[in-house]
C-alpha cells in the first residue's frame, strides 16, 4: 500500500516527483525527508518485532508515526505491538488510526473488530 502525502498548506495530494507543490508552490523536501525517515524507521521497527524485542519495536514505530503520521504501517505496527503486549486500548487507538486513514481496508475493520471483541471480554 503506497503512503499518498498531501501538501501542508492548501492540502493537494503530492507524488514523489514533486519538489514543489504544483498548486501553491510550497517547497516540498522536507516532506520527502521526513517521510523517508519514516519509513526507515518503520523498517528498522518490524525487523526489531521479529526479532522479539518489542520495547525497541515499539520505539521505531513511534518515531516513525511522529515524522509521518499518514504511514499507515506504522500505525498498524504500533496496534500489533500494543496487542501482543496485552494493552488492547492502546491497540484498538493505533488500528482506529490506521482505519481513517484507509477507510476502505477490510483486514484493517477486522483488527478493529477484533480487539473490540478481546477488550469486552
Amino acid at each position: 500500500m503506497k503512503n499518498k502525502q498531501q501538501c501542508p498548506y492548501c492540502e493537494k495530494e503530492l507524488n514523489e516527483q514533486n519538489y514543489l507543490c504544483p498548486t501553491c508552490d510550497t517547497p516540498l523536501e522536507s516532506i520527502w525527508l521526513s517521510a523517508g525517515m519514516a519509513r526507515e524507521y518503520l523498517k528498522k521497527g518490524y525487523v526489531m518485532y521479529s526479532q522479539g524485542n518489542a520495547m525497541a519495536a515499539l520505539e521505531l514505530a513511534n518515531a516513525a508515526v511522529t515524522l509521518d503520521q499518514r504511514l499507515v504501517q506504522a500505525h498498524l505496527l504500533l496496534g500489533k505491538i500494543y496487542y501482543d503486549i496485552g494493552l488492547k486500548t492502546f491497540a484498538s487507538h493505533y488500528w482506529a488510526c490506521a482505519g481513517e486513514l484507509q477507510p476502505d481496508d477490510e483486514d484493517i475493520k477486522k483488527l478493529i473488530k477484533q480487539c473490540r471483541a478481546k477488550k469486552n471480554k
